[in-house]
């Protein structure tokens, strides 16, 4: 158990290395976060789109072929999937916002009376695979918006951050650790990648360091 814990922990940390640069359409300098200590934060899956399709279609179709290879399967992945929007994604993009800027005391948490919001908006998502058969990491495009949180029309910037990749994968050299700790590692990020919304996780945390990195930046 505790191998698996730490195989868990090196996971986590390999995925900073990825991080992705926001492409800004307005506002990067970002002048008012200078004495911004908290960050509301939302997120938005309201108009997403899976493989150019609908999500509703993905959940429909996905929901048809996994109950009919077994009873009740397919009802499962879709719980699961509307499940990680208000759980498993807020988690790792909080988590990892707020452990960049462990030191500075900035935060960010669904605070509705906080005087900034970070908008989180999904746009288009492609899955990937995590089978035996092979695997492909997620890639999904974003919107992140802030604006006053009480005049959310009031856009302070905006950016865009296509093909993130969401992937669970074991530290590069891991597997030159003695002692069966890499093999650990190889096989937990294996077994943790195969879940879609532990691949679609992964991107919301490159979004944290990407965002976290550029307010750094500015402040």
């Amino acid at each position: 158990m505790k191998s698996i814990f730490f195989a868990m922990t090196l996971l986590m940390i390999s995925t900073f290395s990825f991080a992705q640069k926001i492409k800004w359409q307005s506002g990067e300098d970002l002048p008012f976060v200078q004495d911004v200590s908290v960050f509301n934060v939302i997120y938005d899956f309201s108009n997403i789109t899976v493989a150019e399709g609908t999500e509703q279609a993905f959940l429909d179709a996905r929901k048809s072929e996994m109950n009919a290879d077994k009873a009740g399967e397919g009802d499962e992945f879709v719980a699961n999937w509307n499940k990680a929007k208000t759980e498993k994604y807020p988690k790792h993009f909080e988590e990892t916002f707020n452990k960049e800027f462990k030191k500075e005391g900035v935060t960010v948490k669904q605070q509705a009376d906080a005087k900034y919001t970070i908008i989180i908006k999904v746009n288009n998502v492609k899955t990937g695979k995590g089978s035996a058969w092979g695997k492909k990491p997620a890639m999904l495009d974003f919107t992140i918006t802030l604006v006053e949180t009480a005049n959310q029309a009031n856009v302070l910037a905006s950016g865009t951050m296509e093909d993130v990749k969401g992937e669970v994968k074991a530290p590069k050299g891991s597997g030159w650790i003695p002692g069966g700790a890499g093999t650990v590692m190889s096989t937990t990020a294996h077994y943790v990648n195969k879940e879609v919304t532990n691949r679609l996780a992964e991107s919301f945390e490159l979004v944290a360091i990407a965002l976290a990195k550029q307010i750094d930046k500015k402040r």
